[in-house]
């Protein structure tokens, strides 16, 4: 299917953008700008996949995850500068890494419990996760939050709860909007319609986020 003319204006200022790579080596190289760009293209995400890693410790004080990506990015830092000859060759695998462990970490210290992995479905043992679910979740949720524009603000406030709803803890959710769930789950099925009508309008192909955006 044909794309629309802004979605291939968007994917070609996309291929003149500058590499992770080549960023990578800017900022090493003493360019502070690089260092922003990379973070403006990744700390959503970083954030996101502290709260997979740590949802209850991150939900109860939003601070806390304020610490996190900030210990986060700091980390970061200081890994490229120890491998400037060799960085990373996915800087967006490599943060999420980052970011997943100091999550964990973080989270025992503060919860003084070690069992945390069930909330991200990654094993404290693992020393390469794969991070396409929580890269594949976080798109969909970007996605849909391009569209959230176009509803009113009822259905805006449900959507404040979206990655509570992507998880499907209707319990929660429910329970955080302060309406019953089978209300909360009806309100969202025609939510996610709309959305995907948005979704087809803007890039020309249907929006299906099925089970993982909470289509149920």
């Amino acid at each position: 299917m044909a794309r629309p003319p802004e979605h291939q204006a968007s994917s070609a200022a996309a291929a003149d953008a500058p590499s992770d790579r080549a960023l990578a080596s800017a900022h090493l190289a003493g360019d502070a700008t690089a260092l922003r760009e990379l973070m403006s293209r990744y700390d959503a995400l970083v954030r996101y996949a502290i709260h997979r890693c740590s949802a209850t410790a991150a939900g109860r004080d939003p601070q806390w995850t304020d610490a996190v990506a900030s210990s986060v990015w700091t980390g970061f830092i200081e890994s490229l500068a120890r491998s400037s000859d060799n960085p990373p060759d996915s800087l967006r695998a490599y943060l999420l890494q980052i970011a997943r462990n100091q999550a964990i970490s973080a989270a025992r210290a503060s919860e003084r419990r070690g069992r945390l992995t069930e909330n991200c479905g990654l094993s404290v043992d693992d020393e390469s996760p794969d991070p396409a679910a929580i890269v594949s979740e976080f798109e969909q949720i970007v996605a849909i939050r391009q569209c959230i524009g176009v509803l009113s603000p009822d259905d805006q406030r449900i959507c404040d709860r979206l990655e509570l709803i992507v998880d499907r803890r209707w319990t929660e959710a429910a329970a955080a909007l302060g309406m019953a769930e089978s209300t909360l789950r009806s309100r969202w099925g025609r939510i996610l319609e709309t959305l995907r009508a948005c979704m087809r309008s803007k890039t020309g192909d249907d929006f299906a986020p099925g089970r993982a955006a909470g289509d149920s």
